[in-house]
């Protein structure tokens, strides 16, 4: 049996865009339009049967009523006898918002001290990279100073040998003239002995003895015997001359190949010094490179714990502020992030009738609602509304190819509302209207991006309602608009927070 009831979920059949009288665009010139009267007559219709697209709509639920949760294995006890994991109620936000808040708060004081830790450790791991690389620099200088000490040894060991090298050869010009003088000596005793052995005589130059014939050949064998003598003795001393000449060669020659031997053996010296110092440079070059990496892993490590830092300090306060009362602003940062909207709406079973996936188009809301300044997460709520949950029943006055996510131009009166080329100007037009009718004294080049169609100017809505609550009667002639909204942002927030709470 039909019944009649008053339609809540719109979907563009019960709204008057920027306050306009049914069907008028927004972005006429006139500007003395004002704000729709504060109670409508409420639009009616029939509910119809099962097999209508409006009966089996995804409808908001209230806060009361239980709300699909994630499922997790910290939802229930696990077979070991876990202890499992308990929540508050979903008729009980508040408590549910402090278990999201305090877990929050443990997982910053968590966070806290990992990255101290992490800290703590770096000025460490700092600190003995320091001392590694002093070690390394000292022991490359001491190898580098040993190096120069061999390198000046074996300068001193070759100018040494150079020196005994001259020396050696002047010994060896002795050598050879000693050689020489000995055979000139033996030459010249030899000759002499013939000679005075013939003459009987001193050889020329010699006194001569007067003597009586009877002496002569006694004379004769005395000349012999004493040039005999002579010779020997004389051959003796240039020999003697000769062995020492060669002596002191051979102790030149054995002193310059030790010098030469000792310059060889410090430059190989010198090299394994200075191979050692190339080793020790390359060691540190590669400390210090192994210690840039790993500082910079470590930077990366503490970035992304300050990051976790911010995030969860961001979460503490974001559940805070969740609610949405009478007196929650249209302006605002949104407070849930596009993955929060899309993984409810996913879990919650909706199925979106639109020309982008749900993911994307949170994440637009979130962009868009970010640049202008708007509550995007609460707009979505709306859109929710609007557009029975992004299903565009075929009572509707939209459809999902019109990128129309508020019934922005639908009315009571109205046959069909606006449609927009994609998405992202859809969630824009969504944004900079709500923009408009929070702000007094907006204008068109205060807007964050192009203008999708209306000249705040030339809007009486213009500032007619800072709050969600002001919407009711305005944006939509349903006076009971606000807490339709607020139910499916409850719905959102309970299913957000539990998902919290038990992952």
């Amino acid at each position: 049996m039909a019944v009649t009831v008053v339609v809540l979920l719109s979907v563009g059949a019960a709204v008057q865009p920027a306050g306009a009288s049914p069907r008028q665009d927004p972005g006429a010139t006139d500007t003395t339009v004002t704000p729709a009267v504060t109670e409508p007559p409420a639009v009616t219709t029939t509910v119809a049967t099962a097999t209508d697209p409006a009966a089996t709509a995804p409808q908001p639920t209230d806060i009361g009523a239980a709300a699909t949760t994630p499922t997790t294995a910290a939802a229930t006890a696990t077979g070991d006898g876990a202890a499992a994991v308990t929540v508050a109620s979903s008729s009980d936000q508040p408590a549910l918002l402090q278990q999201a808040v305090d877990k929050a708060n443990r997982e910053v004081a968590g966070l806290a001290d990992q990255l101290t830790a992490a800290e703590e450790a770096d000025v460490q791991a700092r600190e003995a990279a320091a001392k590694r690389d002093q070690d390394l620099e000292a022991e490359r200088v001491q190898e580098e100073d040993l190096a120069k000490k061999a390198r000046s040894q074996a300068d001193e060991a070759r100018v040494e040998g150079d020196k005994l090298a001259k020396s050696l050869k002047n010994a060896d010009e002795v050598r050879v003239g000693a050689s020489e003088g000995w055979m000139t000596t033996v030459g010249k005793l030899r000759t002499f002995s013939v000679a005075a052995y013939v003459a009987n005589s001193a050889p020329p130059g010699l006194p001569t003895l007067e003597e009586a014939d009877s002496l002569a050949a006694s004379r004769r064998r005395e000349f012999l015997r004493s040039s005999g003598r002579a010779h020997v003795t004389r051959t003796r001393e240039a020999e003697a001359e000769v062995a020492e000449a060669e002596t002191t060669v051979a102790d030149l020659a054995k002193a310059r190949s030790a010098k030469v031997d000792e310059e060889q053996r410090q430059l190989e010296i010198e090299s394994g010094h200075l191979g050692k110092a190339e080793a020790v440079t390359d060691e540190r070059s590669s400390a210090e490179q192994a210690e840039l990496t790993r500082r910079q892993s470590a930077a990366e490590q503490r970035l992304q714990v300050r990051k976790d830092l911010e995030r969860a300090n961001t979460i503490a306060k974001q559940f805070t502020g969740l609610s949405l009362d009478q007196t929650t602003a249209i302006n605002g940062e949104p407070l849930l992030t596009g993955e929060d909207l899309s993984r409810w709406f996913t879990a919650d079973g909706r199925k979106a009738n639109t020309t982008v996936s749900i993911q994307e188009l949170t994440n637009l809301y979130v962009e868009e609602g970010r640049s202008e300044g708007i509550r995007a997460d609460i707009a979505f709520a709306q859109s929710i509304l609007e557009t029975g949950s992004f299903g565009y029943p075929s009572y509707g006055q939209v459809k999902g190819t019109d990128n129309n996510f508020a019934g922005i131009g639908a009315c009571d009166s109205c046959t069909n509302g606006f449609g927009f080329p994609d998405a992202r100007t859809g969630v824009r037009a969504q944004m900079q209207l709500l923009k408009i009718y929070a702000n007094p004294g907006l204008t068109a080049a205060q807007f964050a991006n192009p203008k999708v169609r209306w000249d705040p100017e030339k809007l009486g809505v213009r500032g007619c309602c800072p709050t969600w609550k002001d919407l009711a009667g305005v944006w939509a002639s349903n006076t009971d608009y606000f807490s339709q909204i607020q139910t499916v942002w409850n719905e959102i927030v309970t299913w957000v927070v539990k998902d919290y709470v038990l992952s």
